[in-house]
């Protein structure tokens, strides 16, 4: 609470996205790989209206932004961060995020997987792919604020895993447990 005080509109989102994007710059900056231009990361964001949350499943959309890795400052990196974010969920509320979504219920999933790893597999060799656009990815979810029990053992801490795909070599996940705040990566080492 008080780090997203000390930027107006910062969510922990926005935090998360802040800390990897510190955490990125110094494990490149030890190793002279930094790149002078920041780097950008895929989010995965609720599209839900503020109606729309009592119905089931997912209504996702993504989005780009900054990492702000060419910010040393973790409070002026956080400003940047918030800006690039609010810029680009403006620009996916403008593009309707829901009704691009609606269409994959359209295809039946044995079209699309096949569709998608080739798309996906030329897009990356030729470097002018989606995983062109970004660096990695941040995803996370708020998990429920009490504890959660199991044939009556409590789950005492929850982490988060997330799927890595050729030309994706670093996936950051953020989440909450119970007044917990959880922060771990999935990561290819010879791509790191």
């Amino acid at each position: 609470k008080p780090i997203r005080a000390a930027v107006e509109g910062a969510t922990v989102h926005d935090i998360a996205v802040a800390v990897f994007g510190g955490a990125l710059r110094t494990y490149l900056g030890e190793r002279g790989e930094l790149p002078t231009d920041p780097m950008k990361t895929a989010i995965m964001i609720d599209v839900r209206g503020s109606g729309d949350h009592a119905a089931l499943g997912n209504q996702l959309s993504g989005m780009f932004a900054t990492l702000a890795t060419d910010i040393a400052d973790p409070l002026a990196r956080l400003a940047a961060v918030r800006a690039s974010t609010l810029a680009a969920k403006n620009a996916t509320a403008k593009l309707g995020a829901r009704d691009v979504a609606g269409l994959l219920d359209l295809l039946p999933e044995a079209i699309i997987s096949p569709t998608m790893k080739l798309m996906l597999a030329a897009g990356n060799r030729s470097g002018r792919g989606l995983f062109s656009k970004f660096n990695t990815a941040v995803t996370g979810m708020a998990g429920p604020p009490k504890p959660l029990y199991l044939g009556g053992t409590e789950l005492t801490h929850v982490i988060g895993f997330g799927p890595l795909v050729d030309g994706l070599g670093l996936i950051n996940i953020q989440m909450s447990y119970n007044g917990e705040f959880v922060m771990t990566f999935t990561a290819d080492r010879d791509a790191m």
